[in-house]
């Protein structure tokens, strides 16, 4: 996941290639499917820690935390620091896992939520650390975000996401002329 970029709004990008885009993502997203469809028991669980790990890395390099990337794997193994802060980040990274790995547990979708149940119990990160009053701001950031989803409505029936992401994006703007091909 790439670092959000200011400019990069679909106002700045023609029609055109903005339909582009959204048709290699909807291909993306299909082939995506008929992989995990295709996988057996064994390799949904590798992919779910394998996906984790990203989205716990990436939620740490978006979170201003200087050098998670180089520090992530020895932090969670328990064998380091954890990732610097910086004037940036609003909590520390225990706060950040601590809280993503909790809301992934509950994920519908089954393989997801029994990775991150089963990568927080073994994580060694926080093994010896008490629970801190910036957890809650952990917590308080993901009720945030579920707030902007149901703002957005994005949690109606439709399969791909593309009309609502304006407004997830930024709910003052309205999607009206923008291209939806759901």
């Amino acid at each position: 996941m790439a670092t959000f970029h200011p400019l990069a709004a679909d106002a700045d990008v023609s029609p055109e290639e903005l339909a582009v885009a959204q048709a290699a993502c909807t291909l993306a997203l299909g082939r995506l499917d008929g992989l995990l469809v295709g996988l057996t028991d064994a390799e949904k669980r590798l992919f779910c820690v394998g996906l984790l790990r990203e989205v716990l890395l990436s939620a740490m390099v978006h979170g201003g935390f200087a050098d998670a990337e180089h520090q992530f794997n020895a932090w969670f193994a328990g064998l380091d620091r954890g990732p610097q802060e910086t004037p940036v980040t609003a909590c520390s990274a225990y706060a950040v896992v601590r809280a993503l790995l909790g809301e992934l547990s509950h994920h519908p979708w089954e393989p997801l939520a029994d990775a991150a149940q089963t990568i927080a119990l073994a994580a060694r990160f926080g093994a010896d650390r008490p629970a801190h009053a910036e957890d809650a701001l952990g917590d308080e950031a993901l009720a945030k975000a579920a707030d902007l989803t149901k703002q957005a409505s994005m949690n109606d029936d439709s399969a791909l996401p593309f009309c609502r992401l304006p407004k997830l994006m930024s709910p003052q703007r309205s999607a009206e002329g923008l291209p939806c091909h759901n």
